[in-house]
C-alpha cells in the first residue's frame, strides 16, 4: 500500500493512471541483509532504530503523518489512510498462518521448488534479541532473509 501512497500525487495529477491494485499477503516493509551480516547487527538495528521508530509511529500517530507528509510531499489526508492499513510490529516475528500463506504463494509462483521447514527459520535460542515465542508466532532467524 505505500506505492499506492507514494505514487498518488502523480495519478491525483493525471501524469499517472492507476492500472490495479495488487496487495501480497506478507509484510511490505522488510530489512534484507548481504551474506555474512551477523545477526546480531540485524538485531541491534530492530532494537535500537526501527523498534522505537514504529513504536512512535504508534504513540503519537498525529506527529507521524505530520512527518511523514512533509517528508514526502504527500496530503496529510493520504498518508492518514495509509497508516490506518499499516499493522506495525517492530519485532522479528511473523505469525504462523503469514508463513504458511507467504510460503504456499512462493510455492505456487515456482519461487521455492520445496517447502521449506519452519523450524530451520526459528531464531536460535543463544541469539541476544530472541522475542517471546508463542504458539501462534515464531521467531526468524535474520540469516534466512540474508540467503
Amino acid at each position: 500500500m505505500w506505492e499506492k501512497y507514494m505514487t498518488k500525487p502523480l495519478v491525483d495529477s493525471g501524469e499517472w493512471t492507476r492500472v490495479d491494485e495488487v496487495p501480497t499477503p506478507w509484510p511490505c516493509f522488510s530489512v534484507a541483509v548481504a551474506d555474512g551480516v551477523d545477526v546480531k547487527d540485524v538485531n541491534e538495528l530492530f532494537r535500537r532504530i526501527i523498534r522505537p521508530e514504529a513504536e512512535a509511529i504508534v504513540s503519537e500517530p498525529e506527529k507521524a503523518v505530520s512527518e511523514i507528509a512533509e517528508e514526502y510531499d504527500l496530503a496529510p489526508d493520504d498518508v492518514k489512510r495509509w497508516i490506518t492499513t499499516v499493522k506495525w510490529c517492530a519485532k522479528p516475528m511473523i505469525p504462523r498462518d503469514t508463513l504458511a500463506l507467504v510460503q504456499d504463494t512462493l510455492l505456487d509462483a515456482q519461487v521455492l521448488t520445496a517447502p521449506v521447514d519452519i523450524k530451520s527459520l526459528v531464531i536460535p535460542e543463544n541469539t541476544k534479541f530472541p522475542p517471546t515465542l508463542d504458539d501462534d508466532s515464531i521467531g526468524v532467524d535474520a540469516n534466512f532473509f540474508c540467503n
